[in-house]
């Protein structure tokens, strides 16, 4: 696994689009109708966005693993991040 950066975004947001497009726990607080793929893509965009500025993303050698890491010494709520999507 390497240190992902911003230019691995698409990349990285596909690989999670996929591997949590039948995840029963996202699908269950995702709206099921036309959308549900384009919102948990959107969750998959925030995901890397809150990670990269509060965690580490990493990426593997070959490009179909991901891990993604937020430290809990960093705060995302009292930056003011947090949303809903």
């Amino acid at each position: 696994m390497q240190k992902a950066t911003r230019n691995d975004k698409a990349l990285i947001v596909d690989i999670l689009t996929k591997a949590f497009s039948d995840n029963k726990s996202v699908n269950y607080i995702i709206k099921q109708d036309q959308r549900r793929a384009e919102r948990i893509r959107e969750l998959c965009h925030y995901s890397f966005e809150i990670c990269l500025r509060f965690g580490e993303i990493f990426i593997s050698e070959d490009g179909v693993a991901c891990a993604l890491t937020l430290f809990p010494e960093k705060n995302v709520q009292q930056q003011g991040l947090l949303c809903w999507i």
